[in-house]
């Protein structure tokens, strides 16, 4: 139930906020959870794993889903100067 709640609050993250370096936060969260876990039935790199597995999966699929629906690509130019460069065009020049 918890890494259902990990996920969807990564997902909202994700949605919220809309970059890639966000994905750092429950990797950071993770980390936190290794270390600091008194769970003594799973090792506790493997929760802090999990945990940080099913952040990281929310939050792209929130990033994903915010940039499509905003239009932004990752090719797009700075602060949205309009310039854009799609794979087949950048192969062409």
């Amino acid at each position: 139930m918890i890494f259902v709640a990990v996920l969807a609050c990564g997902f909202a993250i994700g949605l919220l906020i809309g970059r890639w370096w966000i994905v750092l936060a429950p990797v950071a969260f993770g980390v936190w959870i290794a270390a600091t876990t008194g769970v003594d039935e799973v090792p506790p790199w493997f929760l802090g794993l999990g945990y940080a597995v099913a952040g990281v999966t929310g939050v792209f699929l929130g990033v994903v889903i915010r940039r499509r629906a905003s239009g932004v690509t990752s090719k797009s130019g700075p602060r949205g100067s309009g310039r854009y460069c799609s794979v087949g065009s950048w192969w062409a020049e």
